[in-house]
């Protein structure tokens, strides 16, 4: 009598789950998340208070100033209003650029120069500037220098720069395709 031999089917052991990272916990709202340069900080609340001399030396600790020629820090974040403090080194340029909204820089430490198309001004410390939605301008700094920059409106579309760039892209595929075409109408 021939022996039955009895086959049995692999036991399935589940694979080891890999232990997995901790998630970093929730951020709260109108909190900035942790980053290796700053911690954490709260943008919204019902009051925010800041001492702006303490803001700018740590602005002025951080390896974006270390090894570059600006740094900047968003202090207040609400819908339809930010504040942002900037500090720039000596001949440092915030290139040519036009805002969706109303901008004010005011100045806290050093001298602005604010390039706009029909003229110049320049803004010591203590100055305040009011730039309107739309209008081109660039900012430099004379000297090392910091500044309050605040963003006051919601964005309600491209600006009058963007437009025009849009429309002459518009235009430029337009042509690019009627020639591929064959100037065929």
């Amino acid at each position: 009598m021939a022996a039955e031999t009895m086959t049995t089917a692999p036991s399935r052991v589940p694979a080891p789950v890999p232990a997995r990272a901790t998630a970093p916990p929730p951020r709260t709202a109108g909190e900035t998340s942790d980053s290796p340069q700053r911690p954490a900080q709260r943008m919204h609340d019902a009051s925010l208070a800041f001492d702006l001399a303490r803001e700018i030396d740590a602005l002025h600790q951080e390896p974006s100033w270390q090894r570059g020629d600006r740094n900047a820090k968003t202090l207040v974040q609400e819908r339809g209003l930010r504040v942002v403090l900037v500090a720039l080194q000596p001949q440092a340029r915030m290139a040519e650029h036009e805002s969706h909204a109303q901008v004010t820089v005011h100045v806290i430490a050093g001298r602005v120069r604010a390039h706009l198309a029909d003229r110049t001004i320049e803004a010591p410390a203590n100055r305040l500037l009011s730039i309107e939605a739309g209008v081109a301008h660039e900012l430099e700094a004379l000297e090392e220098s910091a500044f309050l920059l605040t963003i006051a409106g919601l964005r309600s579309g491209p600006t009058a720069r963007r437009k025009a760039a849009n429309t002459a892209a518009h235009a430029a595929r337009a042509a690019q395709n009627w020639a591929d075409d064959g100037g065929r109408v």
